[in-house]
């Protein structure tokens, strides 16, 4: 079996905040605006996404840095190919 995941050595601040407040963020997309599902329609997504980076641009740039390697991923077709992701 895999180790369990930790969220102790997180070097972004705001998920190490979003890991320990996990039941507050639940209650606010599940009960308040309804998403049952991490991956909304790509649509829906896709608009958060744009609102979440302009909001937190700094953030953004982060999270996309620890999530993508611009040396192997295509960042460009990102989109096309997050187009064909099942949403639930």
């Amino acid at each position: 079996m895999a180790p369990v995941a930790s969220t102790e050595n997180l070097q972004i601040k705001a998920l190490r905040a979003a890991a320990n407040h996990i039941k507050v963020l639940e209650f606010a997309l599940v009960h308040t605006l309804g998403l049952y599902d991490w991956f909304p329609p790509v649509a829906l997504g896709s608009e958060a996404i744009d609102l979440f980076c302009v909001l937190e641009s700094a953030l953004c740039d982060n999270l996309m840095s620890e999530l993508f390697d611009p040396e192997i991923d295509n960042i460009p077709r990102y989109e096309m190919g997050a187009g064909a992701f099942p949403s639930g």
